[in-house]
């Protein structure tokens, strides 16, 4: 089985400008790295240790999202599947009815774009690496595009049933402040840098702001306003490693 760091050297060597990693419950770790093509397409790579007819995924969501939600996503998705031996792509996006859902292409009839790279994908040992080509920018209808410089991505995994991706339970998350898409080539050396990021959820059903000003009378007496209740927050923490340019 490949380590990181052969992961990582393998990167290197085919000149790789940019990646980040991920950790799912059980401590595996998912590698998405890409390099641009030309100026019009990038070649994107998803890599990781899972098991046949389990997929693992990657989600561009809208430009002005703060933070990056399945709704309005562009998702693309790959496992390999022992009904017909090989590796597959899954494209389409979130939706939300009660809860966020996947709606793939095929079930919306629209053409799907991007093109699984045989010769760069491959499944071994049980490791999964897939290689996708698309383009960096795209119409609406047919996804998010790739946007240059420092952007958010969401990535899960999870299982797959009669060739349809299930819902992703825990294997979820969202990665921010990292540069993935749209970067120059390389020259020269390279150095790696790690970060680590860490975001806050803020749970609340009502959220109520107030505008007022003290007014000052004598022999008054002021009774003092009740405390608000704190607001139940969530934090994950998600560790990323980024390659940059020398």
């Amino acid at each position: 089985m490949l380590t990181i760091s052969a992961i990582l050297v393998a990167l290197l060597c085919t000149g790789v400008q940019a990646y980040f990693t991920v950790q799912d419950v059980n401590n595996r770790t998912f590698t998405f790295y890409s390099k641009s093509l030309d100026s019009s397409n990038a070649l994107l790579c998803i890599s990781g240790a899972v098991d046949k007819n389990e997929y693992i995924s990657i989600g561009i969501p809208p430009p002005d999202e703060i933070i990056p939600f399945m709704f309005g996503s562009d998702l693309s998705i790959v496992y390999y599947s022992s009904k017909h031996s090989s590796i597959q792509l899954v494209h389409g996006r979130g939706m939300a009815i009660e809860r966020p859902i996947f709606d793939s292409d095929k079930d919306s009839n629209r053409t799907t774009k991007q093109t699984l790279v045989k010769s760069e994908s491959s499944y071994k040992n049980g490791v999964l690496k897939a290689c996708i080509k698309r383009k960096m920018n795209v119409t609406s209808q047919d996804g998010q595009n790739l946007r240059k410089g420092v952007s958010s991505y969401l990535w899960a995994s999870g299982s797959v049933l009669s060739e349809a991706p299930q819902y992703h339970a825990f294997n979820r998350g969202a990665v921010v402040n990292v540069t993935l898409f749209g970067l120059p080539p390389t020259t020269g050396k390279s150095k790696t840098t790690t970060k680590t990021h860490t975001s806050t959820f803020v749970e609340s059903k009502k959220t109520t702001t107030t505008a007022s000003r003290t007014v000052q009378r004598p022999k008054t007496k002021t009774t003092a306003k009740p405390k608000p209740k704190p607001t139940k927050s969530k934090t994950f923490t998600t560790s990323i490693k980024v390659m940059l340019p020398a």
